[in-house]
This record gives C-alpha cells, structure tokens and sequence, in this order.
C-alpha cells in the first residue's frame, strides 16, 4: 500500500508525447512561494474535497470528489487543489501538460493534508453479486440478521442482488472493536420487504469498530418496514462514506410511523456524504417523521436539508415504479420519473443495472437499480412474488 502525503511535496505531471518529451515527473518541496506563484500562474484551478460531487463545476465552493474527475478535467497550466482527506484513487493520467501551457499540477489546499491511497479499488474476483436471497431471520438478539452481511472485511463489490422478506436487507457492519471496514461498494441491488431496514452500514456501537470509505449507490429499497421501521438505509458508526443515486420508498408500519432514513443520536452522520437520492413515503401516512438523525427529527426533506446540508440535489417525489407487471418491470420507472437521467455518474457505478442491462446510456444514468431503457436482459429466475 502506497501512500503520497501531499503536506510537504508537489508533484508535477508534464505528459508529452513519449518520444518527444525530455522531461521526467519532478517531486520538490513545496512552500508558500512555490504555491502562489504556481496558483498565480494557472491556467485553470481546480477543488477536489471529500464533500464534493463529479458532477460539481469543480470550483472552491462546488469541488469534484475525486481527483481523478480533476485530471480528467484538467489542460496544460491546471492547478489541483486537493483538500483535506484520503482519496482511495488508482490514478490513470490521460492528459497532457506541455511546453507553452504548463504543467499540471497536484498541490494541497491550504494547510491541509490529503493522501492518495491506491489500494482501494475492489478485485472483481471479490464481488458478491447475481443472486436472490430471502426469508433470512434470527430469532435471538431481537432479529437483527440481513440477508446479505460482510463484517471486518474490505475491498467487496456487493452488485446486482435481490434480497427480501429478510431481518433487515443489506449490513456492512465492524462488530469488533478497533476494526476498519473499507472499501465496499453495494451498488444496482433490489432489497424489498424485509422487516426493519433496508440498507444498514456501520459499527452498531460506539465502542465498535467503523465502516469508511465506501459507496452505497443506484440501490432500489422499498417498504423495507414491514415489522419495525429503522429506515429504507440505517447509517451507524461510519464516516467518509457515499450514499448517492438510490431510490428509497417506504410506508407505515403499524403504529403508522415511517422513517427514510435514520442514524444513531451521536454518530458521526455529518462526516458522510448523502446526496443525489429520491425519497417517498405514501400519500397516505402521517408519520411524525421521514428522517431521524442525532435525534432529531424531519418531517420534510427542506427542513432536512436546512439542518444538515445534505442531500442539496435529493427529492421527495415519487419515482413512479411500475412500468410493467413482471418483476423488473415493477421497479422499473415509468416514462415520467424524476429518478431518470437525474443520476450522478461516478467511477464506482458498475457496468450493468439489476435486470442485468447496460447501466449508463448516451452519458446518462437514472436513480435507482434499473435504468428505463432495456437493451440486453439478462436470464435471471424468477421464482417469487409480490
């Protein structure tokens, strides 16, 4: 595992042609004159912070994520400012400095420390994906079991599953004290049904071990509330992590409460990043609240979004499931859904939708599990109902 601290070195890429270049990558130590004659300089500047989005402009106040979205962006004389944080990032260099325009360069913001740590990118062979998995319960400990769980473990894709009529659906947890869970991408998953949370991630107490630097994107919960509503997604003791692109449906349980979304009272909630989802709850219900963090309650996702400062590019509308009676077509979207093209596209997205078709069409990509389009279905049984 390689780690680059960006405090004390600058790093400078001049990509000219092979043949032609003369020149090598120069590693030098970085102050305040270096910075400000290179940030005086530039052609173009670009922000990459933990809490930003690729689909930003990629300006101080609306940064990129990754710093890969950066370089891709990036024209001889471009200046990286990278913030504060970890970038678990393979970088893959496709654009050239040059001679009259400059170099392109990777310096830190301010005073922060930002690393580049390249083992994060999942080995394919670690995917747990294709499978449909239900009626998984525990009788002890009040019936907490998912139908898909990964504790302690690192670097797993879980990717275009069915999971129902379960405990809860979907847990990355770290059980153990002092454990680091990294590294797990749930993407293009189906969790319905199950009894009392769709999604979970998360130590499950304080004195647990953590969950970080994972993604949780384009996952269909639905009415994942059916004996106890602990949230469509149940966020638990983690940080630095993505919740981006799912839809999230829920309805009353019976003593009519129905939470989205929900995080222990002192977990460090705001240290995620949560955006770009749709929410809904029923017409009909008039729960005391949608979303419950820190303990404190939202009953609207405007009051949510004040509080917080999350979930900016999120709606509370319906996706319009529904375009056909078999089951893909169920969680489809109907032609006048919100949920399409309004998805962010982002390096960890996957290939392939739930139904197994094509995830991203003409540079676009929808909210949810299942793009609107279908183009090649793959065989998966069906042997369930609704």
């Amino acid at each position: 595992m390689k780690k680059f601290i960006f405090r004390l070195l600058v790093l400078f890429f001049l990509l000219l042609p092979v043949f032609s270049n003369p020149y090598k990558p120069r590693i030098i130590e970085l102050n305040s004159s270096y910075r400000n004659a290179y940030l005086y300089s530039a052609s173009n500047i670009y922000h990459v912070s933990k809490n930003g989005f690729d689909y930003n402009s990629g300006s101080e106040y609306s940064p990129f994520f990754s710093i890969q979205k950066a370089l891709d962006s990036a024209s001889p004389g471009t200046v990286i400012l990278v913030h504060e944080g970890t970038y678990f990032e393979k970088l893959v260099i496709n654009v050239s400095g040059s001679e009259y325009g400059g170099y392109i360069t990777l310096i830190p913001y301010e005073n922060d420390t930002a690393i580049i740590n390249g083992s994060y990118s999942p080995d394919p062979d670690n995917t747990f994906g294709d499978n449909i998995i239900y009626n998984v319960h525990s009788s002890g400990g009040g019936g907490y079991t998912a139908g898909i769980y990964v504790d302690g473990a690192s670097d797993i894709i879980i990717e275009q599953n069915i999971v129902y009529n379960s405990d809860l659906g979907i847990e990355v947890g770290a059980e153990n004290k002092g454990v680091i869970v990294s590294g797990i991408i749930v993407r293009n998953n189906l969790v319905y049904f199950n009894d009392k949370a769709g999604i979970v991630f998360g130590g499950y107490a304080e004195d647990r071990g953590r969950v970080i630097n994972s993604i949780f994107t384009n996952n269909t919960c639905y009415k994942n509330n059916q004996v106890k509503s602990k949230g469509e997604i149940w966020i638990q003791y983690s940080e630095n992590n993505l919740v981006t692109n799912n839809i999230l449906y829920t309805t009353e349980y019976e003593n009519g409460r129905a939470i989205i979304l929900s995080s222990f009272e002192d977990n460090t909630y705001l240290l995620n990043t949560i955006d770009n989802n749709i929410y809904y709850a029923e017409p009909e219900i008039n729960s005391d609240y949608f979303f419950r963090l820190h303990g404190i309650s939202f009953d609207n996702l405007k009051d949510f979004q004040d509080a917080t400062g999350q979930d900016s590019n999120s709606f509370f509308i319906n996706p319009n499931l529904g375009s056909s009676n078999d089951f893909y077509g169920f969680f489809n979207l109907n032609d006048n859904s919100k949920a399409i093209n309004n998805g962010f596209i982002h390096q960890y997205i996957g290939d392939i939708d739930a139904s197994g078709n094509i995830r991203v069409y003409d540079n676009n990509i929808d909210i949810g599990a299942i793009e609107r389009e279908f183009k090649s279905v793959s065989e998966k049984t069906n042997t369930f109902k609704f």
